[in-house]
């Protein structure tokens, strides 16, 4: 009976094995992962009038396929229409995906917006159920604003061909949260922006959760945008890698097709969206610390709201009102800070930048400015996003407030000249450190407009950076050696970045660019692009020689876009600041082009030439500088011989 035991024991263990190891069994052939890889492309001014997305798009098709990876495209928001292209028409929203190298056309949607949410959220509806994967990837391609700038939209009246309205952040959570809902089988891998300035916390806290990954750029990105093709390798290669890979992947391939096409001035970096609480959290305890400084008596709250508005000053700063977290907040400054910078830094699992650029912490934040926050709606715009640390809202609304009722105006003493050549002046004010960076400028005089009546207005033209020149920090003065900045031959403004040093630093000329381009192939059928924004290049101002030209980098719509070479043909307006006329109720002047002879000129074979050169005798002059809150002071003009 013993032996009969066993062996019935030793059957039904021989049988328990064929059936956990026998052949057909899910364990012994595992079923391998599916990935949809949902891409947003908004073509946009991008497309008209350089074919950015059509060479991003071929780099999708030389990619490798694979079964277990689907590519889909929704494409539109450009007036556009190329037979030979692999989208045909930009003019309609279209759905694709990518078989054995090509674009398959699978719906034409029509003249619809795609900065309509629904829209977006329809995409991604259909996308997941049409091709239902593991892991989901979601791309956006155009250009990005930050928080206060968003994402997409085409530049167009609305009902012309291509016409996109922008997708705001708190659009873009709500459009992927009705897409996602509470379903964890939906939920992205990655969410990442082909476009710039969208690396900021407040869009990694738009996304928290419905993403486990943030994939964007601090700064803006160059128009030739990511190496696609070696991305969706990784993705081929790879179905089941997740987010830190994919989005390491995008980060050292940028970074590599930049440098490799001479463009340097890139950041990028990967943040962890699990760990965007621990951040929260800190930002919270450091901002109620300021908040109750600000909210105090006597000497406190300006000394307080000096050390933000000088931190904001030499912040590194990313356009649109956004500057590095941790260049914002250093760990030096204390505690709080110190523990904002560790949660940052267990956030972001990539961060990288070109050689030119100094590390950063890989995520901007929103911090204002006089101008920005007080003359338009942002305040208002920002304190009404619902998903942001409540106690930094108010840190910037109490900043913002004590900026208008309690900072005072800046004052230049008269300008005086020494020997014909040297013109000085002198900050009058109880607190002159309150400047961010001061400028010789050319003053002049023209027509301008108020309430429909003819006036002069008082111009300021071809900004020098001056740096104070005694241990008397307040004291400036500026040696004329009869030679100025110019672009192209015309006086540029040249502005610096705020800094007491001088050495190696990245300028900005604020011009306007008026572009003929053709947008269906057809060179007698063309169209006029106008873009404004800055012509960037890096100065030495120890050796007075340049180091590099960085390129145009467009702005509009608090959206950027660039660096990129102008071409042949473009007509450059150089822009120059326009005071507020007398009577005007506007106490902050603009940035304004001059449609003359003499304050403007055209690209010929070659780029424009940046250099110093002398400039007519006899000008006026005067010192021109911006306080920590970007409002204008201006000495009284003077005459150099």
């Amino acid at each position: 009976m013993k032996n009969m035991f066993r062996l019935l024991i030793a059957l039904l263990f021989t049988t328990t094995l064929l059936v956990g190891c026998g052949s057909g069994s899910s364990t012994d052939s595992p079923v391998a992962t599916k990935a949809t890889v949902l891409v947003y492309i908004e073509g946009t001014n991008l497309e008209e009038g350089n074919n950015f997305a059509t060479e991003n798009i071929n780099e999708m098709l030389k990619a490798t396929s694979s079964a277990n990876v689907n590519v889909v495209l929704q494409t539109g928001a450009a007036d556009k229409a190329v037979a030979d292209d692999p989208v045909d028409n930009w003019r309609t929203v279209r759905r694709y995906v990518i078989e054995n190298h090509k674009l398959v056309l699978k719906d034409n949607l029509g003249a619809i917006d795609m900065g309509d949410p629904k829209v977006l959220t329809d995409f991604i509806t259909w996308g997941q159920k049409t091709y239902n994967a593991d892991k989901y990837v979601l791309m956006f391609w155009d250009h990005g604003g930050g928080v206060l700038g968003g994402f997409g939209g085409n530049r167009r009246a609305k009902g012309d061909p291509g016409f996109a309205s922008t997708l705001s952040v708190a659009q873009l959570k709500g459009a992927v949260e009705a897409a996602v809902g509470n379903n964890p089988a939906n939920q992205f891998e990655l969410i990442g922006f082909d476009a710039c300035l969208m690396a900021s916390l407040e869009v990694a806290q738009a996304f928290k959760g419905t993403a486990r990954y943030l994939a964007a750029s601090q700064d803006v990105e160059p128009g030739a945008g990511w190496d696609w093709t070696r991305i969706l390798n990784l993705i081929a290669a790879n179905p089941g890698a997740d987010g830190a890979a994919i989005g390491g992947t995008i980060a050292d391939s940028y970074l590599a097709k930049m440098k490799a096409q001479g463009s340097d001035w890139i950041t990028f970096s990967v943040t962890n969206l699990a760990k965007i609480d621990g951040i929260n959290t800190a930002l919270a305890v450091m901002s109620k610390k300021y908040s109750t400084q600000l909210a105090g008596s006597g000497n406190v709250p300006f000394s307080t709201w000096g050390e933000l508005a000088l931190g904001r000053s030499e912040a590194t700063e990313y356009r649109v009102e956004a500057v590095d977290l941790l260049s914002m907040f250093p760990a030096s400054d204390g505690p709080e800070e110190a523990a904002l910078a560790k949660a940052t830094a267990d956030a972001v699992v990539k961060s990288v930048v070109g050689s030119a650029i100094k590390p950063v912490s890989g995520l901007n934040v929103m911090f204002p400015t006089y101008s920005v926050w007080k003359q338009n709606n942002y305040l208002a715009t920002y304190a009404g996003l619902s998903f942001l640390v409540p106690e930094y809202q108010a840190l910037v609304k109490s900043f913002s407030d004590y900026s208008v009722s309690s900072v005072h105006d800046l004052t230049f003493g008269p300008a005086s000249l020494t020997n014909l050549k040297t013109m000085a002046a002198k900050i009058t004010s109880a607190n002159p450190d309150q400047y961010e960076q001061v400028y010789a400028a050319i003053h002049t005089q023209l027509p301008g407009k108020v309430d429909g009546k003819d006036v002069k207005q008082d111009v300021y033209l071809g900004h020098q950076p001056v740096w104070s020149t005694s241990a008397d920090a307040s004291v400036f003065s500026y040696t004329s050696d009869s030679n100025w900045f110019m672009l192209g031959g015309t006086p540029a403004s040249v502005i610096s970045d705020p800094t007491k040093n001088k050495g190696i630093q990245t300028i900005r000329i604020p011009v306007h660019i008026e572009r003929t381009v053709s947008a269906d192939g057809n060179c007698e059928s063309t169209t006029l692009l106008c873009m404004d924004g800055t012509y960037d290049l890096s100065w030495n101002f120890d050796t007075d020689k340049l180091n590099a030209t960085i390129g145009f980098v467009e702005e509009a719509n608090n959206q950027a876009t660039g660096p990129e070479k102008l071409l042949k043909g473009d007509t450059v307006f150089l822009k120059y600041f326009v005071m507020p006329a007398a009577g005007s109720a506007t106490v902050l002047g603009t940035w304004s082009e001059i449609n003359q002879d003499g304050y403007k000129f055209t690209v010929g074979d070659s780029a424009p030439v940046f250099a110093k050169a002398a400039i007519p005798a006899g000008k006026d002059f005067a010192f021109f500088g911006f306080d920590l809150r970007g409002k204008q002071f201006v000495s009284s003009s003077v005459k150099l011989q």
